[in-house]
């Protein structure tokens, strides 16, 4: 069964801080420091986040990953 995982890219030229991803991500990927949004890089690849930006500054690539377990 593969696993999905999201890389994910911030734009913050165009990322006004608003906070929506912080609200919107299941699985708190995302803190805001000194006014710039970071990712702490436990991204699911729910896409919920680049959905729902309304500045289009977050894009997120997604990568699967294989399970290796034997069964």
């Amino acid at each position: 069964m593969a696993k999905k995982q999201g890389i994910v890219s911030i734009d913050h030229k165009r990322c006004k801080v608003c906070g929506i991803c912080v609200n919107m991500c299941p699985v708190k990927n995302y803190t805001i420091k000194n006014h710039k949004l970071h990712e702490l890089g436990q991204c699911i690849a729910c896409l919920q986040c680049e959905r729902y930006c309304p500045d289009m500054a977050l894009v997120i690539d997604i990568k699967n990953d294989k399970d290796t377990s034997t069964g």
